[in-house]
């Protein structure tokens, strides 16, 4: 099986941004929401009807990986879907645009390699833009609704570039998912 070069670099991506991600973690509970979100997976207070259960059921299981702070096991997860988030993003922008005038652009550049510098600049920017890198460093939601979202536009992106039903299916399945939470 060989492994494609998009997927090495989307890789790479992630664990560049999960790693700077943690070095900049919250390393308890931060101020607003955080508080409580925390509250709401350590089970110490009534979480609202309807609120985000999905991120509530992987929460409680990232708050296993730090028994003694739950808040950092929670910080952490927001970290992981973010450091997603961007290698995803790489991924479907360096697979955007597979037509002639892509080839055309590339031909007539002297940079080799422009559409992989793009989406990695791209992937990157959304990485370490201050509001992003803020909801990847504490605990929330926003960064696993943003993964269901790039997500969910890679697979109608694959969808509309390949016609196969199955990335229909998955899109459904992923939007729906996402709508839920």
């Amino acid at each position: 099986m060989k492994i494609s070069r998009n997927t090495v670099i989307s890789f790479i991506i992630f664990v560049i941004v999960f790693i700077v991600y943690i070095l900049t973690l919250c390393p308890s509970i931060y101020l607003g929401k955080s508080a409580d979100h925390v509250l709401y997976a350590t089970g110490l207070s009534i979480i609202k009807p309807v609120s985000n259960p999905l991120w509530l059921f992987i929460a409680k299981l990232f708050k296993l990986f730090s028994p003694s702070d739950p808040a950092w096991g929670l910080n952490l997860m927001s970290a992981f879907f973010g450091a997603w988030t961007v290698s995803l993003l790489y991924i479907i922008l360096a697979n955007i645009g597979h037509d002639r005038t892509t080839e055309e652009i590339t031909k007539f550049s002297k940079i080799p390699h422009l559409k992989q510098i793009c989406a990695i600049s791209g992937s990157l920017l959304l990485a370490f833009c201050p509001i992003f890198w803020e909801a990847s460093v504490i605990a929330g939601p926003n960064t696993l609704k943003s993964f269901m979202f790039v997500l969910s536009s890679l697979y109608i992106i694959k969808y509309l570039y390949l016609r196969k039903k199955r990335y229909m299916l998955f899109f459904s399945l992923i939007l729906g998912i996402g709508i839920a939470n």
